[in-house]
């Protein structure tokens, strides 16, 4: 699974707003993703905010605040 798909897992999970460190962690906990790099939490931040700039209203993922990602309920299956 890619870090950009485990951090909507994550995040559709937990429901609540979560910075790009709490997202890596968590979604490297879980067993959802295993990083190569050695910047996990940046590469998952580049990735949403490359999906939000992207997909706009479609993305996934909704920026709420300075660093601040939160689902939408939107899937891109």
């Amino acid at each position: 699974m890619s870090g950009l798909d485990a951090a909507a897992m994550v995040l559709a999970e937990d429901n609540t707003e979560m910075n790009v460190r709490q997202i890596a962690e968590a979604a490297i906990a879980r067993g959802y993703w295993a990083p190569d790099g050695a910047t996990p939490s940046a590469t998952i931040a580049s990735a949403i905010i490359r999906e939000i700039r992207s997909k706009g209203e479609q993305s996934r993922f909704l920026k709420v605040g300075k660093g601040l990602f939160c689902a939408t309920n939107v899937t891109n299956d």
